[in-house]
Order: C-alpha cells, then sequence, then structure tokens
C-alpha cells in the first residue's frame, strides 16, 4: 500500500546454471503480474505524469548467458501487456516487446611490448525496443539500434574506440499523440490529435584515452 494507490504483484520463475567444459551458462525464465488501482500516467497534454485509473500488466522474462576465458555474450527479452481495467485499451508509451544483446571479446594478443602483453578487447551490442501504444488508438515505431567498441590496453595505458548508432539508424527515440497547434493568430487551432516525436540519436564516434591507476589489474 502506497498514500494515492494500492498495488498488488505477483511473480513466479525458474533458473538453470551449469558449466559446460570451458562454458558457463545460466538461463532463467519469469512471468510476471502487476494490478495498480491508481496508476501514474503521462499525459502529453499536461507535460507531466498524472493519476489514471486501474490498470494490469501481464509480462514474461527470458535472458541467459554464456561465458568463456575469452568471451562473455548475454541477452534477454521482455514482453508485457499492459492495459486499463475498465477499458481494456493499452496503456500509452508501454512497449510490447524490449529485447537486447551483449557480446564481448576479450584476449591477448601475439606481441610483447617491453616484455608486457597487449591487450584487446571488441564488443557489440543490439537494442529492440518493440512498438508503443500511443493515445487515440495509434503505435508508434520499433526501435532497431546497433553499437560497437574496440580497446587496445597495455600496462596502465588504454585506448578505446566505439560507435553508438553504428548503422545511423534514423528512429523516434519519444513518440506523442495529441491535439498541439503552435499557431498564435488566424485560424482557430486544431483540436485533431497530431502525431510528434523527438529523433534519436544519429551515429557518434568516440575515442577515449585511458590511464589506469593501481597496476595493471
Amino acid at each position: 500500500a502506497t498514500p494515492f494507490a494500492r498495488i498488488f504483484s505477483w511473480e513466479g520463475g525458474a533458473a538453470f546454471a551449469r558449466r559446460f567444459g570451458a562454458f558457463d551458462t545460466s538461463l532463467r525464465a519469469t512471468v510476471f503480474g502487476t494490478r495498480v488501482d491508481k496508476d501514474l500516467v503521462f499525459n502529453a497534454q499536461e507535460g507531466r505524469g498524472v493519476i489514471g485509473g486501474a490498470t494490469t500488466r501481464l509480462g514474461a522474462l527470458a535472458a541467459g548467458r554464456v561465458r568463456h576465458s575469452w568471451f562473455d555474450v548475454s541477452g534477454n527479452v521482455t514482453w508485457v501487456r499492459s492495459t486499463y481495467d475498465d477499458t481494456k485499451l493499452l496503456v500509452p508509451y508501454v512497449p510490447d516487446f524490449v529485447a537486447r544483446l551483449d557480446a564481448a571479446v576479450f584476449h591477448d594478443l601475439p606481441w610483447l611490448i617491453l616484455e608486457s602483453p597487449l591487450k584487446a578487447r571488441a564488443g557489440f551490442g543490439l537494442t529492440y525496443v518493440g512498438r508503443r501504444a500511443l493515445p487515440y488508438g495509434q503505435r508508434s515505431d520499433v526501435i532497431f539500434v546497433m553499437d560497437a567498441s574496440a580497446e587496445l590496453s597495455w600496462k596502465v595505458l588504454s585506448l578505446g574506440f566505439s560507435v553508438t548508432n553504428l548503422a545511423g539508424a534514423k528512429y523516434k527515440q519519444v513518440q506523442l499523440n495529441y491535439a498541439s497547434d503552435f499557431h498564435t493568430t488566424g485560424s482557430l487551432p486544431s483540436l485533431v490529435p497530431a502525431h510528434m516525436f523527438a529523433a534519436g540519436a544519429p551515429r557518434a564516434f568516440m575515442v577515449t584515452l585511458g590511464l589506469h591507476f593501481g597496476g595493471e589489474e
């Protein structure tokens, strides 16, 4: 119980972990449900969260990870259906699916500099955000973004290079659907809902030079 709402939630799941030779493997799956009698929902016209009606969420999560002495791969996917109890309409701005994949490799290169190894690391990530419900029965676009990075390190020095939004995807980070009119003179403002969005970040390149105090570890 909270000062303004009552929440009832439940969840259940299973987990598995085992080592197969040189591979550490872990898996887990969870189902969950939540009911809030007075949910806090974002309202575009108010520009803030407002107290709404009762909502119910039902979802599931699956995640896995495989580790080795020179690589680490993990991924997860979440599905959720969030609805208002009275109308059974979808709660706005809640994505149906969210998925993430991260992979990294790391190893010493076959060269020594002043008798110290040169270490290399590389990483790759995928992010997927499914369609989100919007007010007035509309749906958002999906978001699919890739990131990559690489790094060389020697003793206490490191040089890294990373790229966000590797494919240069043009996506809508935030999408809204509400009546809005910015005219200050002339005809009466329109009351027809209009689709609006904030653009996602473009491709970005970053170089990092690091000095790690405390030694090679």
